[in-house]
């Protein structure tokens, strides 16, 4: 009888101990070297711009890899990584190492890293000091140097000269900035006790404004019926400015629209007055009867019943000829 096996055949000889049975790494696939080169498959970004020593490509920065890490040697108590990939564009390996003593990476073999000589300062970062340069004063540190112990002095004297003259001029402007720094201490904190009231007296200014403008919200959204606690729009003193300038031109144009539209009725007025009164002059000049019977025919089915139309041409002969 096997027992709870789970369906696993585990034949009487086999000793897990010596050789696993049906059994996998944690890590999977990537521990397969582990037993042969003891290298682990690590995801791996470079840390810096290279050159490939393969295809003399360039590889930039953020280029992720599945490389090989072993152990390679120490630094004192501190392991040396060593991350063996395979570029993408020639299959050609490369090797970079961590460098405990300088806290940084490096190009072991198989490329060369892209230098780069730069001011982080210019940059939006923070200033780099390299402390263990030879110069008689600390200068910002070089980005992208590829060997492990610290750059030597460029052989060019000329290219010496004009970095010893802009690490002048920098360092000049350092001294202004920090003599500033300084004086605006000084003066923040000659008298404290005068700075505070000063602070505090505009504190209490501004938290009565603010209690106020509480108190006139609650209630304009008491009258309105507004919940008392939904926001109101806020304006700037420019934004009310640029508001009540608009709304002083709106009222200037619907005056003006108002006035034009009194001006055309009276026109109007006058014209349609002028025509009655014609009109009337008209029917005063004609008979009573006459305009009677007019009124009588307009009315009557004679107007539109063909029949009567030789009614409506007497009655135009009988009438008198001035």
């Amino acid at each position: 009888m096997q027992g709870f096996g789970f369906g696993r055949y585990r034949p009487p000889d086999a000793d897990p101990r010596k050789e696993p049975f049906n059994a996998a790494h944690p890590l999977g696939k990537r521990a397969r070297h582990l037993s042969t080169t003891g290298a682990l498959i690590v995801r791996f970004e470079l840390p810096f711009n290279i050159w490939c020593g393969g295809c003399n490509n360039h590889i930039g920065q953020g280029v992720r890899y599945n490389a090989h890490k072993n152990h390679v040697g120490d630094y004192h108590s501190t392991k040396i990584w060593g991350f063996r990939c395979k570029c993408h564009i020639c299959s050609s390996w490369f090797e970079i190492r961590t460098d405990p003593q300088h806290a940084r990476y490096i190009v072991h073999e198989g490329a060369r890293e892209q230098n780069r000589e730069w001011d982080p300062e210019q940059n939006g970062g923070h200033p780099i000091y390299d402390t263990e340069s030879s110069g008689d004063q600390a200068a910002p540190g070089l980005a992208g140097s590829s060997s492990a112990a610290p750059a030597p002095a460029q052989s060019d004297p000329f290219a010496t000269l004009e970095k010893h003259q802009t690490e002048r001029a920098k360092a000049k402007q350092r001294a202004q900035r920090v003599d500033e720094l300084h004086s605006l201490s000084e003066r923040r904190n000659t008298d404290p006790y005068t700075l505070n009231s000063k602070l505090r007296s505009h504190f209490r200014t501004e938290k009565r404004k603010r209690t106020d403008q509480l108190e006139k919200d609650l209630d304009l959204k008491r009258r309105i019926g507004w919940h008392p606690n939904a926001p109101l729009a806020s304006l700037s003193p420019a934004s009310e400015s640029r508001a009540s300038a608009k709304w002083s031109q709106l009222q200037l144009q619907r005056d003006r629209s108002r006035l034009q539209s009194k001006s055309e009725s009276g026109s109007a007025s006058g014209a349609y007055a002028a025509s009655s009164l014609a009109t009337h002059s008209a029917s005063k000049q004609r008979k009573p009867a006459d305009s009677l019977r007019d009124r009588v025919l307009a009315n009557s089915k004679a107007k539109s019943d063909p029949f009567l139309s030789h009614i409506r041409t007497s009655l135009s002969s009988d009438k008198p000829r001035k």
